[in-house]
C-alpha cells in the first residue's frame, strides 16, 4: 500500500537541539557521551538517529525528557520545543507540562517496559490520571486507543505475561500516545521482535505519523529499518553527528566513511551473491520423522500437549551451512537441542554418520559433545562475567582432559586469531564487560572452536549485536567453515543474513518445515505464502520505504494448509485464482519437489 507524500519544506520546526553536550562522571574518569550535537525535528516528521551501541543515541533521548541518571550532566547546549526553551525549566514544571504531555517515549525492550503485576490498562491510563483526568474518562480513551493500535479493548484487563511480544509493543506504543503528545521518541522499538511483527509495528507507526501528524525521533542501529519511517537521518558515531540530512541524499550519496560502512554492512536481499557449490553428497546428519511434544499445565490438575515439532525430516550434508529460518516459537531451537542430544524426541530418529543418537550411552556423551558445539544467541549472558577470556576458552579444554598447559595456550591463541581477535595477548586477560558486543560474540565462537568440532550450531549468533558487526561475524564463521571443513546449522529469523551465509534454507512454521531449497532460490522464487510474507517484512535501505506499508501477515494467522486468515477471520487462498476450492483448504499437503533444489509443503498440480 502506498502512502500519500507530504511536502517536508512547509513544516514548522517542533524540536530544536543546539550544541548539546552530555558527560558521565565515573570513579576514574569523565566520559564525553554526547559532543556538541545539533539537530531539529519538524512537525509531522520523523528523524532517524542511527549509530552503534554506546554512541550516545539514548543519552540524547534521556536528555530531551530530563531523565538522565545522577552521574550525568548537560554541560552545554539548548533544547527548544515549539520555540520555547525547555532545558532549564524546573523538574516540577517539566513533569507537569512537558514530559509525556508534549514529549513521550517508547522505551527499548517492551518485555521489560511493563510492570508485571499491574493490568496493562492501568499502566496505559497512568499518565492521564497523573495529570488529573478522572479514571472513567481515561479508561474510555485507553480502550479506544487499544483499537487504534490493532488490539481488542478486552486486552485492557490483561496482565503483561498473557500477551505476545508484538502485543506488548503495541501496548507500549499506546502508552506513549495516550496524552496526545507532539513528539514521540522511539528507542529501538522493534529490537526484540520477529521480522513480521517488526513490519506490522512499522506499518502502525507510519499510520499514526500520517493520520495524527505526529513527529518521531527514531533511534536505531539499523539504517535499513530507519529508512522505513524516517524523512531525514542523523548518523552518529562516538558521541558526534557525522552526517545529517534528508534521507534521499544520505542513502543515495553518503559523504562519510562511517555512513558508507553502515550501508555496506547491511545484508540486502536484492544484491547478487555468488556461492561455491557444495560438492559433498555425503549425509552428515539424517533427521527422520522427528516429533517433539511437551506437557504444559492447563489448570491446577490437568495438562495439555504442546506439539513443538511435527514429523520433521531433513538431511544435512557434510561441509554445508544450512539455515533454519522461522519466527519465535516455530521450533528452531527445539530441533537444535535435539540434534546435540540435549533433548530426547518424543518419536523419530536422528542419525549422525549412520549412528543413531538414541543409542549413545552416557559414557560416550562427553566424546559426542566434543564433536558437536553451539554458539549461543546472547553474547551478554552466555559468557561468565567472573571469568576472563583465557579462562572461558580454557574451561572446555580442561573438561576434555587437555592436560598440557602449553598445548592449551597454543590452541587458545590459534582460536583467537581465527576469529580475528588479535593480538591474542591483548584479549586474554579481559573480562566480558570490557569487550564490545561483536568481540563477545567472537569469544563465544572461539569457545565453540577450541575442541575442533565437526558440527557447529549457531543459534541467532548476530541478532544481539550492532548491524555494522553482523556481516563481520558471519564472514568469520564462513571462513572457519571453509578452513576447518565444519558442517554448520545456522538458526535465525532473518532471511537476509540466511541468504548471505547459508548454502540452503529450511523455513519453519508451527513446528514444521514448510519450504526447503537453495538459499538464492528460496529468496528469488518463494513458493509458500509464509515465506513470501517473511521476505516482504525485510526492508532494504530505500528512501521510498516510508511511503509504503508492507503487506505482511502475522504468523499466528497462517495455516500449515498453505492458507491464512485475514483480519475478519476469512480464509485467504494465495494460490492461482483459477484453482478454486484448492486442495490446501481441505487437507494437509505433503512436501513436494518444485525443482532439483526446491521443495515446498503444498498441494500443487
Amino acid at each position: 500500500m502506498n502512502v500519500k507524500k507530504t511536502p517536508n519544506n512547509t513544516r514548522k520546526i517542533l524540536l530544536s537541539v543546539n550544541d548539546l553536550a552530555v558527560d558521565y562522571k565515573t570513579k576514574t574518569r569523565v566520559i564525553h557521551a554526547v559532543k556538541k550535537t545539533s539537530f531539529n525535528i519538524k512537525r509531522g516528521e520523523c528523524l532517524g538517529l542511527v549509530g552503534e551501541s554506546g554512541c550516545g543515541k539514548t543519552t540524547i533521548a534521556l536528555s530531551l525528557l530530563k531523565l538522565l541518571p545522577d552521574n550525568a550532566s548537560i554541560n552545554s547546549g539548548k533544547i527548544s520545543l515549539s520555540g520555547k526553551q525547555i532545558h532549564d525549566i524546573s523538574e516540577n514544571k517539566f513533569r507537569n507540562e512537558i514530559r509525556w504531555k508534549k514529549i513521550s517515549m517508547v522505551f527499548q525492550g517492551a518485555m521489560n517496559s511493563l510492570n508485571p503485576v499491574l493490568r496493562v490498562g492501568d499502566q496505559i491510563i497512568e499518565p492521564l490520571t497523573d495529570h488529573g483526568i478522572d479514571k472513567k474518562s481515561a479508561k474510555k480513551k485507553a480502550k479506544e486507543l487499544l483499537e487504534e493500535v490493532g488490539l481488542k479493548s478486552a486486552i485492557y484487563s490483561r496482565y503483561p505475561h498473557e500477551l505476545s511480544g508484538g502485543m506488548k509493543q503495541r501496548i507500549v506504543i499506546a502508552m506513549a500516545l495516550i496524552t496526545d503528545p507532539d513528539l514521540i521518541i522511539l528507542d529501538e522499538p522493534t529490537s526484540a521482535l520477529d521480522v513480521s511483527v517488526q513490519a506490522q509495528i512499522m506499518n502502525l507507526l507510519k499510520k499514526f505519523k500520517r493520520e495524527k501528524q505526529l513527529s518521531f525521533l527514531f533511534i536505531t542501529h539499523d539504517i535499513a529499518l530507519a529508512s522505513d519511517l524516517s524523512d531525514r537521518l542523523a548518523v552518529m558515531s562516538k558521541g558526534k553527528l557525522v552526517e545529517y540530512g534528508d534521507i534521499d541524499s544520505i542513502l543515495k550519496n553518503p559523504k562519510e566513511k562511517f555512513t558508507r560502512m553502515l550501508l555496506e554492512s547491511f545484508p540486502s536481499l536484492n544484491k547478487p551473491i555468488t556461492k561455491k557449490k557444495i560438492s559433498s553428497s555425503t549425509k552428515f546428519i539424517e533427521i527422520k520423522n522427528v516429533n517433539m511434544t511437551f506437557k504444559t499445565r492447563k489448570r491446577f490438575f490437568s495438562t495439555e500437549d504442546l506439539h513443538a515439532l511435527s514429523n520433521i525430516s531433513l538431511d544435512i550434508y557434510k561441509g554445508e551451512a544450512l539455515a533454519l529460518v522461522g519466527e519465535s516459537g516455530s521450533g528452531k531451537t527445539t530441533l537444535a537441542r535435539i540434534i546435540v542430544n540435549l533433548l530426547n524426541p518424543t518419536s523419530g530418529n536422528i542419525l549422525v554418520k549412520n549412528e543413531n543418537l538414541n543409542s549413545i550411552v552416557a559414557e560416550d556423551l562427553l566424546s559426542f559433545r566434543k564433536r558437536f558445539q553451539m554458539i549461543f544467541q546472547d553474547p551478554y549472558s552466555s559468557l561468565n562475567t567472573f571469568m576472563n577470556v583465557n579462562t572461558i576458552l580454557e574451561e572446555p579444554l580442561l573438561i576434555h582432559d587437555f592436560n598440557d598447559s602449553s598445548n592449551r595456550t597454543e590452541i587458545i591463541h590459534k582460536c583467537l586469531k581465527s576469529v580475528q581477535l588479535t593480538p591474542p595477548e591483548e584479549f586474554l586477560n579481559k573480562y566480558p564487560h570490557m569487550l564490545s558486543g561483536g568481540q563477545r560474540q567472537r569469544v563465544g565462537i572461539a569457545r565453540a572452536l577450541v575442541l575442533n568440532p565437526d558440527f557447529l550450531i549457531a543459534d541467532e549468533p548476530v541478532s544481539m549485536i550492532d548491524a555494522s558487526s553482523r556481516l563481520d561475524v558471519l564472514s568469520v564463521l564462513q571462513q572457519l567453515k571453509e578452513q576447518n571443513k565444519i558442517t554448520l546449522l545456522y538458526i535465525t529469523h532473518d532471511l537476509a543474513t540466511a541468504r548471505v551465509f547459508s548454502d540452503r534454507i529450511a523455513v519453519m512454521l508451527n513446528g514444521m518445515i514448510i519450504e526447503l531449497g537453495d538459499s538464492n532460490e528460496i529468496v528469488k522464487n518463494p513458493m509458500h505464502p509464509y515465506t513470501k510474507s517473511l521476505i516482504e517484512s525485510i526492508p532494504d535501505p530505500n528512501p521510498n520505504n516510508r511511503f509504503i506499508e508492507r503487506n505482511v501477515v502475522s504468523n499466528d494467522l497462517f495455516s500449515i494448509k498453505c492458507t491464512y486468515l485475514d483480519t475478519n477471520n476469512i480464509i485467504v487462498d494465495p494460490h492461482i485464482e483459477k484453482l478454486k476450492n484448492h486442495k490446501c483448504r481441505k487437507s494437509y499437503p505433503n512436501m513436494i519437489k518444485i525443482n532439483k533444489n526446491h521443495f515446498v509443503y503444498c498441494h500443487r498440480k
